[in-house]
């Protein structure tokens, strides 16, 4: 390819990207859709790690920068959506810097536009979600360490450590990432120095990393009132998110069945082809394309450093992460979109020009279409909460729910509605009201899980609920039913 030809095709996709951003922009959703974003948005407007606002670990940066901007924007969830944006954008220089180790100038901008075009990490990143903020400072570490172990020296170090920091304070779940510094170390060890000044320099390192992650947690457990206090939030948040409601312990199905999902479902269907047969299709042309035959050459310790981060969460997000919500994988589908888009670009190809262009445009249009249609049609939660409004503005009624309860909430919804979590909290609960009742389909499926199976003959369905399921696989769809019996028995 003629470097005409590349000037000709990089001011095309970058024009198609600039239109495509500011649509992005403009196309914010204006939805609290979720237990999470409630809790970020109570967050900014009241930091209280004692009624959860938000949820351990407090994600205090991410918070803090929705702070910021909430001071010109009332509405918080408009306020985080905007400071993830400014990130955004921010990430673009580490992204070309990465790019450019590998690749010319020319084709680095290039593929900086195309890995921003994917269409499941661009979709995700409009929600008021940490993930959305925490991908680019996960992109300014990444960076940072890839050229501390290229450098080897004492100093280079600093960044990554300070924004290894950062990032674990607006996305502790990405600590997996953390293994990027013991390379470094170990590279630091075995290429430079004397023994008595690289032993100062990792004591050093050490020390600043202590401090820089003492900074956020010292300040949330100010906040919770004492760092005891602070431990046992900690430890009851995560005993309920590693065991029966955070979906993260092994399913029935087994290890394999787990496995098959992860990579087939959530990193390949979802995150590296945004469930589009067309992209599917494409990308696996593209791969076909791009081969090449194998020319074994010694990776440097930068191309070490990455493939070592991406196994490293990829194992996280299998055995730690909660499976049935695959934005858990967006760090792994932009490495791998990373490393593909490197691939194909090093391959030069004037026939991949085509083919790239229309993969770009795929991307572009899947992720214009789900932010579309998830801006244009409120949330299967949303919709609940209008259908029960309507139905108690005729007689009271009663709503017990799962999670939703907390959007309810946040909502200010004017029907009475109560989290419950056992079926005989539910019975206890029901003798005290003459309320009609309803339930929602989370909470039968729970009842069901707890051996309550004969309760089909209990209730009555009454209509089902639905939106997008890229941005809320939980709660995309809503059953609601109607308990035929205040007494439990069917009239």
């Amino acid at each position: 390819m003629s470097d005409k030809q590349l000037t000709k095709w990089l001011l095309g996709i970058s024009i198609v990207f600039g239109l495509y951003f500011i649509y992005r922009v403009y196309m914010l959703p204006p939805y609290a859709s979720s237990w999470d974003e409630v809790d970020y948005a109570l967050g900014v407007m009241e930091f209280d790690l004692l009624k959860m606002q938000p949820h351990f670990p407090g994600y205090p940066f991410f918070i803090f920068g929705g702070m910021m901007v909430h001071a010109f924007l009332d509405d918080p969830i408009l306020s985080l959506q905007v400071f993830n944006t400014i990130l955004l954008l921010s990430a673009g220089l580490p992204v070309y810097w990465l790019f450019g180790h590998y690749l010319t100038k020319k084709k680095a901008i290039l593929s900086t536009l195309l890995l921003f075009s994917l269409s499941y990490p661009g979709a995700m990143s409009v929600q008021a979600m940490s993930e959305a903020a925490a991908i680019p400072v996960l992109w300014w570490y990444l960076w940072s360490l890839h050229r501390a172990v290229l450098l080897k020296t004492k100093d280079s170090a600093i960044l990554p450590i300070l924004l290894f920091a950062l990032l674990m304070g607006i996305r502790l779940s990405y600590i997996g990432f953390g293994v990027g510094l013991l390379y470094y170390w170990f590279v630091f060890w075995k290429e430079s120095g004397k023994r008595s000044e690289k032993l100062k320099a990792i004591s050093f390192h050490l020390i600043l990393l202590i401090l820089s992650q003492g900074v956020w947690l010292s300040a949330l457990a100010a906040n919770a009132g004492s760092l005891s206090t602070l431990i046992q939030i900690a430890f009851g948040f995560t005993g309920g998110h590693f065991t029966e409601w955070g979906g993260t312990a092994e399913p029935g199905g087994g290890l394999f069945e787990r496995l098959g999902n992860y990579i087939f479902i959530n990193i390949a269907w979802n995150g590296l082809f945004t469930q589009s047969p067309w992209i599917t299709i494409v990308t696996v042309i593209l791969v076909i394309f791009s081969v090449k035959p194998i020319q074994w050459k010694k990776p440097d310790n930068g191309s070490i450093l990455l493939l070592i981060v991406f196994s490293s969460y990829f194992f996280w997000g299998l055995f730690a992460q909660n499976i049935d919500k695959p934005r858990h994988i967006l760090p792994l589908a932009l490495l791998l979109g990373f490393f593909f888009i490197t691939g194909v670009m090093k391959n030069g190809k004037p026939l991949l020009m085509m083919t790239v262009s229309l993969w770009f445009i795929l991307h572009i249009g899947t992720s214009v279409k789900v932010i579309s249609d998830y801006h244009s049609s409120p949330p299967a939660i949303y919709k609940t909460a209008s259908f029960f409004s309507e139905i108690n503005e005729e007689r009271p009624i009663k709503v017990y729910t799962w999670e939703e309860t907390r959007v309810y909430s946040y909502l200010e919804v004017p029907f009475s509605h109560t989290r419950v979590l056992t079926y005989s909290q539910f019975l206890q609960d029901i003798e005290h009201t003459s309320k009609e009742i309803y339930l929602t389909g989370s909470v039968l499926n729970g009842f069901k899980q707890q051996g309550m199976n004969n309760l089909d003959e209990k209730v009555e369905k009454v209509q089902s609920f639905h939106s997008q399921e890229l941005y809320d696989p939980v709660y995309s769809s809503i059953t609601v039913y109607k308990w035929a019996d205040k007494k439990g028995e069917r009239r």
